[in-house]
């Protein structure tokens, strides 16, 4: 994917994830009204090269914190029917780069579930920046079904999900 300038006053280098001031929510609809919860982010980096270009973003997720409020669900969510959190503690997101947009950039890459890459585009857009510290928002839709979580029919639950990653990265070097 071809790297455009993110920005020129962003410092080169590996911008690290602060889990403490970053979160993962998302929105689905379903029968009973829209479901509303989060996944705590393990890690994230993005790595921007002396150019101002992205290189390589990633980001993990933890499964087994998959969490709506109702315990339920959750546990269901989290089962071997879904997520399989036993077997496979984390969901992934990887990148090659970002390409600019209006009031942003496009960041296109795959969400790994269960060893099934789901092609996922986000829309980023830096909210607050520093020398040393950025918060991003990032937004965009997942096809469950691309990510094989195809248990649920339709009826039941939407087939696509809004996720909204606000992420605070700090310079790492």
């Amino acid at each position: 994917m071809a790297s455009t300038s993110l920005r020129p006053s962003i410092r080169p280098g590996t911008w690290t994830l602060d889990p403490s001031k970053s979160t993962a929510s998302f929105v689905v609809r379903s029968l009973a009204g829209k479901v509303t919860g989060t996944i705590p982010i393990i890690s994230a980096s993005v790595h921007v090269e002396a150019d101002g270009s992205a290189g390589a973003i990633s980001a993990v997720l933890d499964a087994a914190g998959f969490d709506t409020g109702h315990a339920k669900r959750d546990a269901d969510v989290r089962g071997a029917k879904y997520f399989d959190a036993d077997s496979y503690p984390t969901l992934s997101y990887a990148a090659a780069g970002a390409t600019a947009v209006q009031g942003g950039w496009s960041v296109k890459g795959n969400l790994v579930v269960k060893k099934v890459a789901a092609p996922v585009e986000l829309t980023a857009e830096i909210t607050s920046m520093d020398d040393e510290t950025a918060s991003v928002r990032a937004v965009g839709v997942v096809d469950r079904h691309a990510a094989g979580l195809t248990k649920m029919p339709n009826l039941m639950i939407a087939r696509t999900l809004t996720l909204t990653l606000d992420v605070a990265f700090r310079h790492a070097g």
